[in-house]
């Protein structure tokens, strides 16, 4: 593994509700969190505060990430402070943020890599842009989870952002974390994305993966459109030929659907097309019922130190929320017509003696799909079907549409097949 720092001008899974804290052993697993990194932040909380405790280290950590969980949700400024010069912010963003930000990222990279069948590298490498890197939790948690799915791949990674602080803590994090990959090449680059790639950038393009993760609305905030539809538009000549870029949100309504309303003129235009989250290369519009928004829920294991941490804040953890597209210069190949495939866009709900779910489809085409209740009496049965996650493709193989418009009855349990969720 080599660390390489290349200053620029500065400028700017689980049963749901439970809470598992043993990560996952496998690297290759979509959810695996390094222990080793984790202890790396848990470190830098102690070392602010030696005479304590871990547990109570971390637990004065949280007054900051009450902060940066308020300023990323409810508070939502114009322009965001540069909070990544702050070392007890960056502590904070660690422990609470980079967990999440690591699976978050790999959950909508393995759609692309694993359901559309987009292979990422060349010549044994791939090259990952991280752009608004902060501490690297998105492309390093992309390219280890790359690394580790391919053990003759090498990943070479640049992260920028406009926080040298950040980037220098996030250095420091690779080098201290052994386990993260003598196959990891990593250089850093201080620059602002909204400047527009920066010299260093463009020597290094083109790339195969460029992530932009919880960093567009804050670069372009509303009502600049204009200007994020046209730098989203100039990433695809950083892009390989069958390169991805994969920009990740948070998973409010207005981020969530400004985001889609961002990509969909672009994929229209047949500048760049959608792999993913839709089926069928587009970005589809948005459901007729606003109660429904385009965005990812998924069930996922906690690492010990944000379980203690959490204890404080009390937010809603066991599931992580986000909204992303995924776009490449070159379509995927067009799924079969049979059987009929379906992403799922809502959980199982519970109705009056059924049970429903929305879904997009393959064609392009919007639906819900509903089961009967007493289809499901046996508990097997039951605990298999309900394990279907939002964001899971399924393939329906017998189904009957109903009177309600855009309505379909499930024949049984048999009749919907998982074709693929992350694992």
């Amino acid at each position: 593994m080599t660390v390489h720092g290349t200053p620029a001008h500065p400028a700017r899974g689980e049963p749901r509700g439970a809470a598992p804290v043993k990560p996952v052993e496998s690297p290759a697993s979509v959810y695996a969190y390094p222990e080793a990194l984790e202890r790396v932040w848990v470190a830098m909380a102690h070392a602010k505060a030696p005479r304590s405790s871990e547990g109570e280290a971390i637990d004065r950590v949280a007054p900051a990430a009450t902060r940066l969980s308020e300023l990323f949700t409810t508070a939502r400024p114009v322009a965001f402070p540069d909070y990544g010069g702050d070392t007890e912010s960056r502590v904070a963003y660690g422990l609470f943020f980079v967990p999440q930000t690591w699976v978050r990222t790999r959950l909508a990279l393995a759609e692309v890599v694993e359901a559309r069948g987009r292979a990422l590298g060349r010549d044994g490498v791939v090259s990952v842009l991280d752009l608004g890197a902060g501490l690297g939790a998105a492309g390093w948690g992309a390219a280890h989870w790359l690394v580790a799915r391919d053990p003759t791949l090498r990943a070479r990674l640049l992260a920028v952002d406009r926080s040298a602080e950040s980037l220098r803590d996030f250095v420091a994090a690779v080098e201290a974390v052994p386990s993260s990959d003598r196959r990891l090449d990593v250089e850093t680059v201080v620059a602002d994305l909204a400047a527009g790639p920066a010299p260093a950038v463009l020597a290094r393009a083109p790339f195969h993966l460029v992530v932009v993760s919880f960093a567009l609305n804050e670069a372009f905030p509303p009502p600049a459109d204009d200007a994020a539809r046209a730098w989203l538009a100039s990433l695809s000549g950083l892009l390989a030929d069958d390169g991805v870029l994969l920009v990740v949100e948070p998973a409010l309504r207005e981020t969530a659907s400004r985001l889609r309303d961002l990509a969909r003129p672009l994929v229209a235009s047949g500048a760049l097309h959608a792999l993913a989250p839709d089926l069928d290369g587009r970005v589809a519009l948005p459901h007729d019922d606003l109660r429904f928004v385009d965005h990812e829920v998924r069930r996922w294991r906690k690492p010990r130190s944000l379980v203690r941490l959490n204890r404080t804040l009390r937010r809603s953890l066991d599931e992580l929320t986000f909204s992303f597209v995924a776009l490449s210069r070159t379509p995927a190949p067009a799924f079969p017509a049979a059987p009929r495939r379906v992403r799922l866009t809502s959980p199982f709900a519970r109705l009056k003696g059924r049970r429903a779910f929305t879904a997009l489809g393959a064609d392009g085409t919007r639906a819900t799909f509903d089961l009967l209740e007493r289809t499901l009496a046996d508990e097997a049965t039951r605990a298999r079907v309900l394990s279907i996650e939002r964001g899971d493709h399924v393939e329906v193989l017998d189904a009957t549409p109903l009177r309600e418009r855009g309505w379909w009855r499930l024949a049984g349990p048999d009749a919907l097949r998982v074709a693929w969720t992350p694992r």
